[in-house]
Parts: C-alpha cells; structure tokens; sequence
C-alpha cells in the first residue's frame, strides 16, 4: 500500500497534513509498481550502508543519492524534461493527472470513483476540475441516444418528425 499522508502548499512542506481529508488515502500498488519501489529501497539501503551517518533519512520513497529530500519544485521543474526525454509529447504533471482522470472516465469509470481516487473531497469540486473530460464516454452516450431514437448510425444529417 502506498499512504499519501503529507503535502505541499503555499510553498512549503507540511507533515501529517494533507491538502483536505480525502486527500490523505492509502492506495493499492500492483506486482510491477511494488517492484520498482522495492529497487528504490534496495538503492537507499545500498546507499545508506555506503553513507552511513552522512546519510539522511526522512524517510521519503523518492529522495537525492544521499537521502536529502528533493525541492519543493523539484517535480514542478523536472517532470516536464523527464516527459520530453523520454519521447512523450510536453506535459506537466498536472496534465498527467487530468489525461489520467480522462482515461478511466473513457474507461466507463464512475466519476465518483475518480473523484475519490485522486483525493477530491466530493464528486462537485471533482466536476468543477474535469468536467469536460470523458468525451469518447459522451460519444458513446450520443450513439446509444441515436440509436434509441431509430436514427442509423454514419447519416450526417437526420430530421424527426
């Protein structure tokens, strides 16, 4: 399990607090994340072992060769070179969040259930954020509604009468 339990807000970090209760959620990690966070710390216990007292450990999964953790705006900064790096268009972190919400709610995922995977306290202030994603949902909305009304799928126009 992967606990969010901390944040970062008005530029600075703040422990054991998140940015709303539902913000602070435990998360279910699969086999090939679960491997890769344990060589993450397989690399800081090697590294530990190495450092000994010179090294800091906070704790944190993600943190510099010698246990420091990164900036406040390290991943603010850094993940848009990382994306373009590896051959992705330019994104920011947020944009992934957004594409992420968009992909399960065009995967027939219920907005309440995203809204509670990404930590929205309720589905309202959820809506208020992405409410225009799930078109491919609302395409196939439109096709079932079409196809209710008797109307053949592919005609470029149609009249009811």
């Amino acid at each position: 399990m992967l606990e969010i339990k901390h944040t970062i807000a008005d530029g600075e970090f703040r422990e054991n607090v998140t940015k709303s209760g539902s913000s602070r959620r435990r998360c279910k990690l699969d086999e090939i994340l679960h491997g890769i966070l344990m060589e993450v710390r397989a690399k800081q216990d090697a590294n530990k072992r190495l450092l000994g007292a010179a090294y800091k450990d906070d704790g944190f999964i993600f943190a510099r060769a010698n246990g420091e953790p990164y900036g406040l705006n390290y991943l603010t900064t850094e993940f848009p070179k990382m994306v373009v790096k590896a051959g992705f268009p330019k994104m920011t972190f947020h944009a992934l969040r957004k594409f992420t919400c968009s992909a399960l709610m065009n995967d027939s995922v219920s907005s309440a259930e995203v809204a509670k995977y990404v930590g929205h306290s309720n589905v309202t202030v959820f809506y208020n954020h992405y409410a225009f994603l799930g078109l491919g949902h609302k395409l196939e909305l439109t096709e079932k509604i079409t196809r209710n009304l008797g109307i053949p799928l592919g005609t470029e126009s149609a009249t009811l009468s």
